[in-house]
């Protein structure tokens, strides 16, 4: 984010396979992945469980709007900021959701409009503490909508620096609707973007490094560019839906029905660890199964020296069974 702010829903998705000897399934994700999840896409018109971020409106600025187009959606929209206030900073709001502390962290959220005239930062925050007028810290990766660039920066008491190499070009067309990602793995940050309704292929990617903060609460932020070294600025502006942060990224299983081997092979990317690959022989079942780790193919382990999937081989030729990933 350049200049300063001082002065989802998860769920597996069930696929079957079929031959003629069997019938497999699986899901992406399992149960106890699915409860850790914070998800919102407003179409019960509120914001219930959400912490308004509006840090000019406590030093007699004018107050923020939250409101729910069509009854779907969540607009925030911080008016012009007076010149009486300059020296607290740029126009800025945003909405915190604070339930939950993460260190990992997975969020996603669709970007539907913004007022494209305006210099404006629109995004996602994360790991954020202390939030508040000139306290604010944590992560932000935004669109700079006029300056058509993306970056991940870190924000220091509301003053964000851009991550070494995270700043890139990026033209946002105000006819299409975008979704964001922001992803944290330790010290690692990765920010997408796709372009619905395409979210399997980003139209552009960025990475960042910082080992500042190591925990925090998540959200959205808009924030006035124009206002910075001027006087009055013209707000910001922006409508988000579909929100979804969880504490890793979600990972989706894929088979191979090999017949004439008469094998499935179930397979996922290698940047999701942690998980433990359960089975059924029920889509209902009350009760799953663990798959020994000893019986599960790591990346780049032999037979397969480049292969980056973790790898399962189920020669089982009978009956149904469904698969799943459980986080524990």
């Amino acid at each position: 984010m350049k200049n300063s702010l001082a002065s989802t829903r998860a769920s597996g998705r069930a696929i079957q396979r079929t031959s003629a000897a069997f019938l497999m399934a699986f899901l992406g994700l399992g149960s106890a992945t699915i409860g850790l999840a914070q998800t919102d896409n407003f179409d019960d018109g509120n914001d219930v469980g959400w912490t308004h971020y509006d840090p000019l409106h406590g030093v007699g600025g004018p107050a923020v709007s939250f409101t729910f187009p069509s009854g779907n959606s969540y607009r925030i929209a911080a008016p012009a900021r007076p010149a009486s206030l300059q020296m607290f900073g740029q126009a800025r709001a945003g909405a915190l959701y604070t339930a939950t502390t993460y260190t990992d962290f997975y969020i996603e959220v669709d970007l539907l409009d913004w007022n494209n005239s305006i210099d404006q930062a629109v995004g996602i925050l994360a790991r954020i503490t202390s939030p508040g007028l000139v306290d604010t810290d944590g992560y932000a990766f935004t669109i700079q909508v006029t300056d058509t660039d993306i970056s991940i920066s870190r924000l220091d008491n509301e003053a964000p620096t851009d991550l070494p190499g995270s700043s890139k070009n990026f033209v946002p067309d105000p006819s299409k609707d975008y979704r964001l990602v922001f992803i944290g793995r330790g010290t690692h940050f990765i920010g997408r973007i796709y372009e619905l309704p395409n979210v399997e292929t980003p139209v552009i990617t960025t990475e960042g490094d910082d080992a500042m903060y190591a925990s925090g609460i998540n959200g959205l932020v808009v924030a006035d560019l124009t206002s910075v070294n001027n006087p009055v600025g013209v707000g910001a502006d922006a409508t988000f839906d579909n929100y979804r942060a969880l504490p890793v990224e979600p990972t989706r299983l894929s088979i191979l029905n090999d017949r004439g081997l008469q094998f499935i092979r179930v397979s996922w990317a290698s940047t999701a660890t942690g998980f433990t690959l359960e089975y059924a022989t029920s889509f209902t079942a009350t009760s799953w199964t663990a798959i020994p780790a000893d019986q599960i193919i790591n990346p780049f382990e032999e037979p397969f020296p480049s292969d980056p999937d973790f790898k399962y081989f189920d020669f089982e030729t009978t009956g149904n069974r469904y698969y799943r990933l459980q986080r524990p």
